[in-house]
């Protein structure tokens, strides 16, 4: 209220009308607001994802599936802004490895519903990847050490022809994708990703974000900065990878 009044009272002084101070001070509010709420979420789920034990599900544990989870609900709330109601699901694919089948499970996005009001980011990839580009693939490893070559051309193997860019949620943070010990990839991991960006001049693209680059995309979310998050990421990508 005294806002309303201190408001009120510089107007009279210029010669405004106060209820224009008004309406901004309550826009502002509004704003405040809404950013008060969406870092509620976005630390909340930052948080169910770190008290995810790491582990690949063995010996019957399920943490796999709820890292899985908790990344599907980030990916939700990041792209609310990009797309209207985005089909956002999993898709659940058989392998089979020394006489056993597993599950393997992605997050798929459905990039085909741009929100009239949304930034070009999307657009900006497509005319890179060279065709339009109708989802984004996700892969999620809760593995409590580095990823290797060998998840790198999984996800690759999932993108197809309708999809040219995936990205890797893992644990261990990447750091601009270091290959130092604890890192998010290994060696062979790196230079699986410099391959395929140089496949076709540069039509596919992997990130690979680990948790502190979540926690970053978290943070893009509640400044209402998520594009501009995956431009810096493109660019980084594309520079790292040459």
């Amino acid at each position: 209220m005294s806002d309303l009044i201190t408001s009120g009272m510089l107007a009279e002084n210029v010669g405004v009308n106060s209820s224009d101070f008004q309406i901004v001070n309550v826009a502002q509010k509004q704003n405040k607001d809404a950013q008060v709420n969406r870092k509620k979420k976005a630390d909340e789920l930052y948080g169910q994802l770190i008290s995810v034990n790491r582990g690949k599900g063995m010996g019957g544990n399920n943490y796999p599936k709820q890292f899985e989870d908790v990344c599907l609900d980030i990916i939700k709330l990041i792209f609310e802004d990009e797309f209207v109601d985005p089909p956002i699901n999993k898709q659940t694919h058989i392998k089979s490895f020394n006489g056993k089948d597993y599950q393997i499970t992605d997050i798929e996005v459905g990039v085909t519903r741009q929100r009239n009001d949304a930034g070009n980011l999307w657009s900006d990839y497509c005319h890179e990847l060279g065709e339009q580009l109708s989802r984004i693939v996700f892969e999620c490893k809760n593995y409590n050490y580095s990823i290797s070559d060998m998840e790198v051309y999984q996800l690759f193997s999932y993108l197809g022809m309708s999809s040219k860019f995936g990205v890797l949620l893992v644990r261990n943070s990447c750091d601009n994708y270091s290959v130092l010990d604890g890192r998010g990839i290994n060696t062979k991991a790196y230079e699986a990703l410099r391959k395929i960006n140089n496949l076709g001049s540069g039509r596919h693209m992997i990130f690979v974000f680990g948790e502190k680059e979540i926690k970053s995309l978290l943070d893009a979310y509640v400044t209402g900065s998520v594009i501009k998050f995956f431009h810096l990421q493109k660019l980084l990508f594309t520079r790292t990878f040459k």
